[in-house]
């Protein structure tokens, strides 16, 4: 079951669509990225399923609840931080969580709250700095934090990693695969390194609409998998059972020159002109092997993006 939902949302400005027939879903407990050139609409997209744009046509549930009627539960249970984070700077780090708590009547226990994330994210020694005299990056981890005081559902980030150096995008990176345990994220960027590196599904805009895709082989597959095909694309299919030591899919596979890998219940086979499927589900019925779900993944996310532009 979807956590968040748009479905058939339409966004213009004096008669020029921005947002045309806009449909996807996030799940909870994951990592969504939102991939588009400049100019291609993520920023208005996210402006528009937070509420904060009107848009003409569309809708967009949260938890089984309407933006149009439930604006109230959106706020309460979701946030969105800009690439530019609106912080007061004339508090101190320490003043300004304690700000929110009140404002979003949170409750949280600070004293319980905060430690952990502080020392996580290398704030615990910035506490009573004013925010104005932060770097850029500490200034996002300060947004971070407050972003997630009163417990969210959902964050939603616009170019989270951008003006950032290389160790804080990996401090960042290591947090935010932490976080999605206990709330669901949705952000955009445009490294593609960093999408690859995070995102279990990531969906691709251009000019307003979305034209792809594409869910990455994240941690529920067995490891080693990608490093097996590191410039192909291949698919993975589950199976019902592991196939027997000596079986006529493996024989078939050897047979054709197609590199494939074992893992438990999953059979990764590479994508060439050589795999014919049809004959492979055959030969897989006749083993009393069902296939319970099969996806084509692909390792290059650039090359995908690109041929989707094209």
């Amino acid at each position: 079951m979807s956590l968040f939902e748009v479905t058939g949302l339409c966004k213009s400005y004096f008669f020029k669509s921005v947002l045309e027939n806009i449909n996807f879903s996030l799940a909870d407990n994951e990592i969504t990225a939102l991939v588009g050139v400049n100019g291609s609409g993520k920023t208005t997209l996210f402006k528009a399923i937070i509420g904060l744009l009107d848009f003409q046509k569309g809708r967009v549930v949260f938890a089984d609840h309407d933006l149009e009627q439930h604006p109230y539960f959106f706020r309460k249970h979701l946030r969105f931080l800009s690439e530019v984070n609106p912080l007061y700077e004339d508090l101190s780090v320490k003043e300004y969580f304690v700000f929110l708590n009140a404002l979003w009547r949170g409750g949280e226990r600070l004293n319980d709250f905060l430690p952990p994330l502080l020392e996580k994210l290398r704030l615990a020694d910035r506490q009573n700095s004013l925010i104005r005299n932060l770097s850029k990056g500490l200034k996002q981890r300060v947004g971070l934090i407050g972003s997630l005081i009163g417990s969210p559902k959902l964050i939603v980030l616009d170019e989270p990693f951008s003006g950032l150096d290389p160790r804080q995008i990996f401090e960042m990176r290591d947090f935010f695969l932490s976080l999605k345990k206990t709330t669901a994220i949705f952000f955009s960027s445009h490294l593609i390194s960093e999408v690859s590196q995070l995102a279990d599904k990531v969906i691709f805009l251009n000019q307003g609409k979305i034209i792809g895709e594409d869910r990455r082989l994240k941690d529920d597959f067995p490891q080693g998998v990608k490093s097996h095909f590191p410039s192909k694309n291949f698919y993975a299919l589950q199976m019902t059972k592991p196939l027997p030591t000596k079986n006529s899919v493996e024989d078939f596979l050897k047979k054709n020159g197609l590199k494939h890998l074992k893992k438990l219940n999953f059979l990764f086979i590479e994508q060439t002109p050589n795999l014919n499927l049809n004959q492979l589900f055959d030969l897989l019925n006749g083993s009393q092997i069902k296939i319970k779900e099969i996806k084509l993944l692909e390792t290059d996310l650039e090359s995908k993006f690109l041929n989707y532009l094209t």
